[in-house]
């Protein structure tokens, strides 16, 4: 909010404010869910109203709009973004995000790879959201072993805690699993798994269910 008072026209900072609205969102942080995400869309769509090039602020937007369960309008925006930045990063990493939310995984994996040779020291969503990929596909080991990467550089990450108990549980390696719903809690006791699936934006509400049952399972 400082650095849009500072300038009104600086596309990235809606960017990064619209990603606090929906930290808001899956942390259970925010008064109304609803306006939190109304909010985060509105603020994609003034960056593009700054900046229609800007290849992040299209996808930030599909993102949102995947949040929303506007499944074909958020993969529209994906696409519109990869043809603005074919070999950025971050654009990739967040399509192949939308794609996975949409059910379309086989296409969403090896944008993943992709964007992790194009950024090899990358932040920890990539790692996340690529495990949550993997495990959605039943390759729990590999997700697994991202989601350690993830701790590794925060050891503080409640998104990797997440994929990692549900892919430990999926796995059967359910000793894992409960030390990490150990730290699910310790990080935001508020969490429920009820309050995950509800906010998940699987298109295929069944694949939602699966690895929040399995995360139930072990953090019940």
């Amino acid at each position: 909010e400082e650095a849009i008072a500072l300038d009104p026209k600086y596309a990235f900072a809606y960017n990064v404010l619209g990603n606090t609205h929906l930290n808001d969102l899956w942390l259970g942080l925010s008064k109304s869910p609803r306006n939190s995400l109304m909010q985060a869309i509105k603020m994609a769509k003034k960056a593009i109203a700054l900046d229609d090039s800007h290849a992040a602020a299209h996808a930030v937007l599909g993102y949102y709009l995947i949040m929303a369960r506007k499944h074909d309008e958020g993969i529209a925006e994906g696409e519109k973004a990869v043809s603005l930045g074919p070999n950025a990063a971050g654009v990739l990493q967040t399509y192949a995000t939308i794609l996975t939310y949409a059910g379309r995984r086989e296409e969403a994996i090896p944008l993943f790879r992709e964007a992790l040779r194009l950024n090899p020291m990358p932040p920890n969503v990539y790692y996340r959201h690529f495990g949550m990929a993997l495990r959605d596909s039943g390759q729990y080991e590999e997700a697994i072993a991202l989601q350690k990467k993830a701790i590794e550089q925060d050891p503080n990450d409640f998104f990797a805690y997440v994929v990692l108990t549900s892919s430990c549980s999926l796995a059967g390696r359910d000793t894992e699993a409960r030390a990490a719903a150990e730290e699910v809690i310790r990080i935001n006791p508020r969490v429920s798994v009820a309050r995950i699936q509800k906010v998940s934006p699987h298109k295929d509400r069944a694949v939602a269910k699966r690895y929040c049952d399995a995360q139930g399972r072990i953090q019940a």
